[in-house]
C-alpha cells in the first residue's frame, strides 16, 4: 500500500485551524470593542434618562399631576374710560400657559359704560323724554361750576402679545394694543335686562341709544368727545417675567415688570408718557383647582393735565379661582380692585375704588387655548364699565 500523501492532509489541517483562528480573532475583536459598546450603552441610557426627565418636566409645566389644564387668571384689564391708554398690568398667566420658546396670544375686550354726575343728571332730566345729547347739551354740562362727568359709549381693546420663554424661569413679552370706541350695540340688551329683573335704568332711558359721548372735567383736566374718536394702535408694552420657585412645586411665585413706551402724542390713543409697572403673582394648584393672587403697581409718567388730582402710582389687586370641569375645560372667577386714577374730585364717584368681577370658561386643545368671559362692576357703579365681554386665545408655537 502506498503511504498517505501529505498534500491531501494539509487542507484538512488548515480547515481545522480556520475555526480556531476565527474564534480567536472574534474574541480579540469583542474585547477591543467592549469599551466602545459600554460607552455607547451608557450614552444611550443617559439620553433616555434625560428624555424622560424633560418629558416629566414638560408634563409638570403643562398641567397639574392630575392632568387638568389650569392656565391662570383671565387676562382682563380695567377698561374705565379715564386714562384708558395708561399701562395696566394684566393678571399673570400660570407657567403652564407658556410653553418653551414662542407663545402668541390675543384678547378682544368690549365694554359698555353709562355714567353721569348729579348736576349733569339734573340737566338731562329737565329736557324731558328720550333725546340725543347734543353739542348744546354738552355746553350746558360744562357751564356747571366745578367737576363734571358724563360718559356714554362702548370701548374696545384688541391686544396681541408675543411671549418668548428663554428657559423654565425667564421669559419676555411684547404687547401691541389697538383701541377703538363706538356708540354701541349693547344699550338695548342692557335696558331689556334691567327691565326684566326690575333694576333701575340709571338714566339710560333719558338719552338716545348707541351714542358716544365723553365729557368730563376734573381740576384743570377736561376731555370732550362728541362722536367716537379715531381707532388705532396705542403705545407698545415691553415686559419680562421670572419664576422665583422651582418648577416642580405646586406653588408658583412670579415677578414681572413692564414698560409702556410712548410713541404717540397725548390724545385718545396715548397718554403721551412712559409708564412703568411691576407685579408679583402667587399661584397655588391643588388637584383640579387653583387659586391666583396678583398685586401690582404702575407709575404713570408723561404730561399731567392737573397733577393735583391725578395719581402717579396706581396699585391693583386681583384674586382668581380656577376649577377644572374636565381635563381640558375650566371655570374661572376673579375679582379686580384698584383705586381711581383721580385722588381728588368734587364728584365722590370719581374717587371711589374700582371694583369688577369677571367670570368665564377656558378651553384647551393641544397647544391652543381659548376663553370667553363676562365683566361686571359692583359696589361702586359710576366709575367703571357697567358690563363687558372678552374673547381670548393663545397658541404655543412649539406645540405640546
Amino acid at each position: 500500500m502506498p503511504p498517505p500523501t501529505p498534500a491531501r492532509s494539509a487542507p484538512l489541517r488548515a480547515a481545522g485551524r480556520g475555526p480556531l483562528i476565527a474564534a480567536v480573532l472574534t474574541a480579540l475583536l469583542a474585547s477591543a470593542l467592549a469599551p466602545a459598546r459600554a460607552a455607547a450603552a451608557e450614552s444611550a441610557a443617559k439620553s433616555a434618562a434625560e428624555s424622560t426627565t424633560q418629558s416629566t418636566v414638560a408634563s409638570t409645566v403643562q398641567s397639574t399631576p392630575e392632568g387638568y389644564s389650569l392656565l391662570g387668571p383671565l387676562r382682563e384689564r380695567d377698561m374705565t374710560p379715564y386714562h384708558l391708554t395708561r399701562l395696566e398690568m394684566l393678571p399673570t398667566e400660570s407657567s403652564a400657559a407658556l410653553g418653551p420658546g414662542w407663545t402668541v396670544e390675543a384678547e378682544l375686550t368690549h365694554t359698555n359704560t353709562y355714567a353721569r354726575s348729579t348736576l349733569v343728571a339734573d340737566r338731562i332730566i329737565v329736557r324731558g323724554g328720550r333725546k340725543p345729547v347734543t353739542a348744546a347739551d354738552v355746553r350746558s354740562f360744562l357751564a356747571v361750576p366745578g367737576d363734571v362727568a358724563y360718559l356714554d359709549g362702548e370701548f374696545g381693546l384688541l391686544a396681541a402679545t408675543v411671549h418668548y420663554q428663554l428657559d423654565r424661569r425667564l421669559g419676555f413679552f411684547v404687547t401691541l394694543p389697538f383701541f377703538y370706541s363706538t356708540g354701541g350695540i349693547f344699550d338695548a340688551v342692557i335696558e331689556d335686562y334691567h327691565n326684566l329683573f326690575g333694576f333701575p335704568q340709571g338714566g339710560r332711558d333719558q338719552v338716545s341709544r348707541n351714542e358716544f359721548r365723553v365729557v368730563y372735567r376734573v381740576g384743570r383736566e377736561q376731555v370732550v368727545e362728541i362722536g367716537s374718536p379715531d381707532s388705532g394702535l396705542s403705545d407698545p408694552i415691553l415686559g419680562v417675567r421670572y419664576r422665583l420657585l422651582p418648577p416642580s412645586s405646586r406653588w408658583d411665585l412670579i415677578v414681572q415688570s413692564a414698560v409702556k413706551v410712548a410713541t404717540r402724542e397725548p390724545g385718545p390713543l396715548s397718554t403721551g408718557g412712559d409708564d412703568l409697572g411691576v407685579q408679583l403673582a402667587l399661584h397655588r394648584t391643588f388637584g383640579r383647582q387653583a387659586v391666583y393672587l396678583d398685586a401690582s403697581a404702575v407709575h404713570v409718567g408723561g404730561p399731567y393735565a392737573d397733577p393735583r388730582v391725578d395719581r402717579r402710582i396706581l396699585p391693583a389687586w386681583v384674586a382668581a379661582y380656577e376649577l377644572g370641569l374636565t381635563h381640558h375645560t375650566s371655570l374661572v372667577l376673579q375679582v379686580y380692585v384698584s383705586p381711581s386714577v383721580f385722588s381728588r374730585a368734587d364728584i365722590p364717584e370719581l374717587t371711589q375704588d374700582k371694583n369688577e368681577i369677571v367670570g368665564g370658561f377656558r378651553f384647551q386643545h393641544g397647544p391652543v387655548a381659548w376663553f370667553v368671559d363676562i365683566i361686571e362692576n359692583f359696589i361702586h357703579l359710576e366709575n367703571t364699565p357697567d358690563v363687558g365681554a372678552q374673547l381670548g386665545a393663545s397658541w404655543k408655537l412649539g406645540g405640546r
